[in-house]
């Protein structure tokens, strides 16, 4: 349910955006007084999701293995493959 009361359509990607907050709520530490670690880890965790929609979307994943990615890189390819 949105903020405004309004059910969410059920899709495969509302299911996919939701499992992918899931693992963000489950591993960020929110917890902590830590905020560095709290913004390193949420890198890292958003850095991941970015890996995994890039690879779903090209033919030959494995292949970007063979590179070294910076995040800023795999946010501009991310941007790149995303259907207008």
């Amino acid at each position: 349910m949105l903020a405004s009361g309004k059910p969410v359509k059920e899709t495969a990607l509302t299911k996919s955006v939701f499992t992918d907050m899931g693992r963000l709520l489950d591993h960020l530490p929110l917890g902590s007084a830590d905020q560095t670690l709290l913004v390193l880890k949420g890198h890292l965790l958003l850095e991941e999701l970015l890996q995994e929609y890039i690879s779903s979307k090209v033919s030959n994943p494995d292949a970007l293995k063979r590179v070294q990615l910076r995040f800023a890189d795999r946010l501009v390819l991310a941007q790149a493959l995303q259907k207008q």
